[in-house]
């Protein structure tokens, strides 16, 4: 929202939502074309945007109780598995970190979370291209 939101939208967004209203105001675009409009203007933040986008899928499937939580819990956690648990953490603990460099506004802390992404690039997953 910071890097790419249109301002028209943005203003639909965060409408305000009547009393026993259960919809969003306004919904997004697909994250792809979200992805995209934020690679305009901040590329690396793209990029783990788009690393994260991989793993989705599944992910949305563990949290709402799919059939990847019921297939693991049957058969067992493959080890790669665990280990993109531990890279999408990785991961969102770094864009985390990212929003706090970008709140702070403290001038010090600018690409320090990239440096951090690009030396431990092996512990994060994959780029989706």
């Amino acid at each position: 929202m910071l890097h790419a939101a249109r301002e028209d939208w943005l203003d639909k967004f965060s409408a305000p939502v009547p009393d026993g209203e259960l919809s969003e105001p306004q919904m997004g675009p697909p994250i792809p074309a979200m992805i995209d409009a934020i690679g305009a203007v901040a590329g690396p933040a793209a990029t783990e945007l788009k690393r994260l986008h991989g793993t989705v899928k599944v992910m949305h499937s563990f949290v709402h109780g799919g059939v990847h939580l019921v297939v693991h819990a049957l058969r067992g956690y493959p080890a790669g598995k665990l280990t993109s648990v531990l890279q999408n953490r990785n991961l969102l603990s770094l864009m985390l970190a990212n929003v706090i460099v970008i709140v702070s506004q403290a001038p010090g802390l600018r690409g320090s979370v990239g440096r951090l992404s690009s030396l431990h690039a092996a512990c994060m997953p994959p780029v989706q291209r």
